[in-house]
């Protein structure tokens, strides 16, 4: 029972563990969702301060402050390692070039190890800065200032077609659902442990043993040594019969007596539970 009860306690524990771990894990989730001016923040505006946005969203204050802190320095640092390689690569970047993936491999260039979500939206906010620019140019080197439309129009290139039997989960979801299941067997495990608890706790050693070890300790020097010790002797002597069978006698008594008191002592405990 004692190894089970460490079984269960180890067990347990890893699951209240796990259960600690989607905790933290939800609250990522939600941090990131707090966040979310960060990864709209265009390129080359200021990226807001931690305490601004802490300030302006109210589920950021009701989160843990390490967890919270965590994320903002994650999410930072993909927003400026995805601005910073955009800017590196600016000089590149043509009015004409509207596809990331056309783009970087017209100029051998990779993004591994980054946010392709923060590079492609830093991309088309430079491409269109170009536009932007080419077109005032064109303007200006018009007759009179007018400036031509554009009949260019923006053609959808989609190779495949979107899969629509494949839904994915809300995270969320996912974490309430796996915390559900958590909390059933918890609650069982809790159960379990506490029941061998009090299992465990109802053994203990019989009232009196002591005794009961001096009388075993007597009938076996009396019953047992003794009359090994004399059968060298003349056992027709009539003292030393009487001798044994007295020591042996009264040991046996003594045990049977020691037995029925256990045995009534047993039955009070009962009655009296």
């Amino acid at each position: 029972m004692q190894n089970e009860l460490a079984a269960k306690q180890s067990k347990l524990k890893a699951l209240q563990n796990q259960d600690h771990d989607l905790g933290e894990e939800s609250q990522r989730l939600d941090a990131w969702n707090g966040l979310w001016r960060m990864e709209v923040t265009g390129y080359g505006d200021p990226i807001p301060e931690l305490q601004q946005l802490r300030a302006e969203n109210a589920v950021l204050q009701e989160l843990d402050p390490a967890i919270v802190q965590e994320v903002y320095e994650e999410s930072r640092s993909r927003l400026e390692a995805a601005f910073s390689f955009v800017r590196d690569n600016a000089g590149l970047i043509e009015a004409a070039d509207t596809n990331l993936s056309e783009w970087l491999s017209k100029h051998r260039l990779s993004i591994e190890g980054l946010d392709r979500h923060l590079v492609s939206s830093a991309f088309k906010d430079v491409a269109e800065a170009r536009r932007t620019q080419a077109k005032e140019e064109a303007r200006k080197r018009s007759p009179f200032g007018i400036q031509m439309p554009d009949f260019s129009f923006a053609l959808p290139t989609l190779s495949t077609l979107p899969d629509t039997s494949i839904v994915k989960q809300d995270p969320k979801e996912r974490i309430r659902e796996e915390k559900r299941n958590l909390a059933a067997q918890i609650e069982i495990l809790q159960s379990d442990v506490a029941h061998l608890g009090e299992r465990l706790s109802a053994f203990r050693y019989p009232p009196n043993m002591w005794w009961g070890l001096v009388i075993l300790a007597y009938l076996t020097v009396g019953g047992v040594i003794v009359p090994l010790a004399l059968l060298p002797v003349d056992v027709h002597r009539e003292e030393l019969k009487w001798t044994v069978l007295a020591l042996f006698s009264s040991g046996i008594l003594a045990l049977f007596v020691y037995i029925g008191t256990q045995i009534l002592d047993l039955q009070k405990g009962s009655r009296g539970s």
